[in-house]
């Protein structure tokens, strides 16, 4: 058999075959019956036939969780077999068990139990989201592209079908976060690599910085890298909100924000006298918000009055 099409020996089963004629294409039902295959139908593959998936959202990396994971796979080997499908190109494209391949390269294993599936590309990114959006520790980069990659899936998938769908409320029933939450993560993922790094950080606030940000146009964005880099400076969500609209306005008459522009708003109120205001968040979550809203979600909201409430005073 060729090394360039190491599929070919598998008898692969297409969606119909997997799943029943009667399938509705609904990404839990791909997650659940591909996950139900996973102990039957395994072989072992040679893990350099593997390549990951296209785009991965989710960071491998070498951490105390990963330490855990090399040290069972020493002890029991790999319980649990990773699932992929054949590439066009040849090879396998691992759609689940990304650190469990990691983790076995790192322990010396040349092979691993696998499922392999012949998933079109949509059923293989649902798939792919599902099974790593519920990890315990989840950077906010990781939900924005993974959320993103799900509902681009789901609405093609939609579109096919003739079926209407709401993208974002399914998400959001299936992870717990609302339909809003959902919006709000696939609107962060327009951040330039670098500012997303800094939310990932923490250097940036998700929602109240990070979030109005993801509206500048990519090269604006750049600039607001750029004074971080240089100058260590990072707009609060004030001057987020500031440049948002800033950019808004330049973007109606086909023009970017300038350096200057962006200087002036970044240095406005970090050359003024800063005064230490205590709000008794426990009274203001009771008396105006529910209790399932978050913190970060209670700032953007007082922070979006106190803007309308000082450009009503400079009207």
């Amino acid at each position: 058999m060729s090394k360039d099409r190491p599929a070919n020996k598998f008898e692969l089963k297409g969606i119909d075959d997997i799943f029943g004629k009667d399938f509705k294409n609904s990404d839990e039902d791909v997650f659940n019956e591909a996950d139900e295959h996973t102990s039957n139908d395994s072989m072992e593959v040679e893990i350099e036939l593997l390549q990951p998936f296209k785009n991965h959202p989710f960071k491998v990396i070498d951490d105390e969780h990963m330490d855990e994971l090399v040290n069972s796979i020493k002890e029991n080997g790999v319980i649990n077999p990773i699932l992929c499908r054949p590439c066009a190109t040849g090879g396998l494209e691992i759609i689940s068990g990304h650190r469990r391949t990691h983790a076995a390269k790192k322990v010396g294993l040349t092979k691993i139990p696998a499922v392999i599936r012949d998933l079109s590309d949509d059923d293989a990114s649902i798939i792919m989201v599902d099974s790593n959006i519920q990890r315990e520790e989840i950077l906010p980069s990781e939900k924005a592209y993974a959320y993103r990659i799900k509902m681009d899936a789901m609405n093609r998938k939609g579109q096919k079908s003739n079926e209407k769908i709401n993208s974002a409320k399914e998400i959001g029933e299936q992870t717990g976060d609302s339909e809003r939450q959902v919006n709000r993560y696939i609107r962060l993922s327009n951040l330039i690599p670098e500012l997303m790094n800094l939310v990932d950080l923490k250097v940036l606030s998700t929602f109240t910085v990070g979030l109005p940000l993801s509206y500048l146009q990519e090269s604006e964005q750049k600039i607001v890298f750029d004074f971080y880099s240089d100058k260590a400076l990072t707009p609060s969500a004030v001057q987020a909100e500031a440049l948002k609209k800033l950019s808004a306005e330049h973007k109606q008459n086909d023009t970017e924000l300038s350096t200057d522009e962006v200087e002036s708003i970044l240095f406005e109120t970090k050359e003024k006298k800063k005064t230490a205001i205590k709000i008794d968040t426990k009274k203001v979550k009771k008396e105006f918000f529910s209790d399932d809203t978050s913190v970060e979600e209670m700032e953007e909201v007082i922070y979006k009055l106190l803007t309308q409430w000082k450009e009503s005073k400079n009207n």
